[in-house]
C-alpha cells in the first residue's frame, strides 16, 4: 500500500490554493466574487501578482518557511516510520511538512512529489516502486 495526501494534511499552516487566490487578488486589487475553477486561476493570478519566477518563489517560501508543522503530518510520518500500514507516501504539496515531521525522529525519508506539469500514472509509480498490483 501507499498513501497519496495533498493540501489538506498541511492547512491551515500552509495557505489552500484558494486562499493564495485570494492574497494575489488583494495584491492586484481584484475584488471579483464569481463563482470560479479554482485550479485554472491558480496559476494565472500568481503569475499576475507575482510576475518572474523568482518573485513566486519568494512568495512561496514566505507562507511556508518556519510554519508550524500540523498535527496531520506528524501523524502521517508516525504512519511512515512505524512501516506497519505503508512506508511509501506520494503528494502534490510543494511545502516540506511532512519531511519535517519525520526529521523530528531524527530520520529521513523520501516523498514523492507529484507535478502537475509531469504526467504519471499508476503503472509509472509503481514500476518506480519496483512493485506491481
Amino acid at each position: 500500500f501507499f498513501l497519496m495526501v495533498g493540501a489538506g494534511v498541511s492547512i491551515p499552516n500552509i495557505p489552500s490554493a484558494q486562499s493564495i487566490i485570494e492574497i494575489c487578488r488583494k495584491k492586484l486589487n481584484i475584488t471579483k466574487k464569481d463563482t470560479i475553477n479554482y485550479a485554472c486561476e491558480y496559476s494565472e493570478i500568481l503569475s499576475k501578482a507575482f510576475p518572474s519566477p523568482e518573485l513566486r518563489r519568494r512568495f512561496l517560501e514566505s507562507i511556508i518557511v518556519n510554519t508550524k508543522i500540523t498535527d496531520s503530518n506528524v501523524e502521517l510520518a508516525d504512519i511512515l516510520l512505524s512501516k506497519k500500514l505503508t512506508n511509501t507516501l506520494f503528494t502534490t504539496n510543494f511545502d516540506n511538512q511532512i519531511e519535517r515531521a519525520i526529521f523530528l525522529n531524527k530520520r529521513f525519508w523520501k516523498v514523492f512529489y507529484i507535478l502537475k506539469t509531469f504526467r504519471f500514472s499508476l503503472e509509472f509509480i509503481l514500476k518506480k516502486l519496483n512493485t506491481t498490483f
